[in-house]
């Protein structure tokens, strides 16, 4: 089984959608970066998930839906360790610190002098609020146009048995595979990727159904949201198997328009998020971040001794 990329969170006709904790597994501890825009969250992640790849582990990372150039999350699959980024729009506290949750402060990194940005980083941040009001108003547009195309479909009445679903216990996770600019069905590798026989209303009820099962007998099973409408299931990932179930896409011409609208306003918005990054970027101590850096790889690795990170 190769290394997988998900979405942890999706900005969706619904607005944010969020599916953070599918990220965290059961009995492990989850490393909770909080810090500046810019910081080095992505990095930190980046060097842990890299180290165990060095060992021979397996990694799943979760991107970010507003620039899947950076990281939410990776997870250190079979260890039951994970590390976020627990800033919002998905901020993640502390349940039980030290037991279930560690909290790693990068903001100790932020120098003096920030004070005089003041002015500019609100400006910066009201706007990027203003386009996000903008965007899921968009996203809703795709939304309705989605939905009223699911609707004109018959729905066929399918047996769960068409999948093959292994009774291995686990749980029923939530995440996405595509954001509205990245789809990462179409990387990802999987022992095999079966597309339903059928329209997209009735793969989406099958997906339901089985969900329904895997949740009342306590199977492992990934649904995989709709990036438009997370209401729909787009997928199931097994993953005793390695198997991607798949609806088949709805094809409209205006549904993809109405997205395309939608990417060049997230575009907007990621610039203004990249200014707030630079201007953070000029207070903050790299050599700070470094030394929590080393900190944190030397402690995760001390807790599953039967490997060196």
């Amino acid at each position: 089984m190769s290394d997988k990329c998900y979405f942890a969170s999706a900005n969706t006709g619904n607005g944010f959608f969020n599916c953070f904790e599918s990220i965290e597994e059961k009995n492990g501890i989850q490393y909770i970066l909080k810090g500046a825009p810019g910081s080095g969250k992505s990095t930190i992640m980046r060097k842990m998930a890299s180290r165990f790849i060095s060992m021979g582990g397996q990694v799943e990372y979760f991107y970010c839906s507003s620039d899947s150039r950076s990281l939410d999350g990776v997870r250190l699959t079979g260890t039951g360790i994970s590390i976020v980024d627990g800033t919002a729009p998905h901020a993640i506290e502390c349940v039980f610190p030290g037991l279930t949750h560690k909290l790693v402060d990068l903001g100790k990194a932020i120098q003096p002098g920030l004070e005089t940005a003041r002015g500019e980083l609100f400006s910066l941040a009201l706007k990027k609020k203003d386009g996000y009001v903008e965007l899921y108003g968009l996203l809703s547009a795709s939304k309705d146009i989605l939905n009223h195309n699911i609707i004109q479909m018959p729905l066929s009445d399918m047996p769960v048995d068409s999948l093959c679903m292994p009774e291995s216990k686990g749980n029923v996770r939530h995440l996405f595979l595509s954001s509205i600019e990245k789809d990462f069905s179409e990387t990802n590798s999987y022992s095999s990727v079966h597309f339903i026989d059928a329209n997209y209303r009735s793969a989406n009820a099958l997906f339901h159904k089985a969900e329904k099962i895997a949740l009342e007998k306590g199977l492992s099973m990934v649904c995989i949201h709709n990036t438009v409408n997370p209401d729909c299931f787009d997928a199931l990932y097994i993953p005793e198997s390695d198997i991607l179930y798949r609806a088949v896409p709805v094809s409209d011409p205006q549904l993809d328009s109405s997205i395309a609208r939608s990417v060049e306003r997230l575009a907007q918005n990621r610039g203004f998020h990249l200014e707030i990054e630079r201007i953070y970027h000029e207070f903050t101590d790299y050599n700070i971040i470094n030394d929590i850096t080393l900190s944190l790889l030397s402690e995760v690795g001390c807790k599953f001794p039967d490997h060196k990170l």
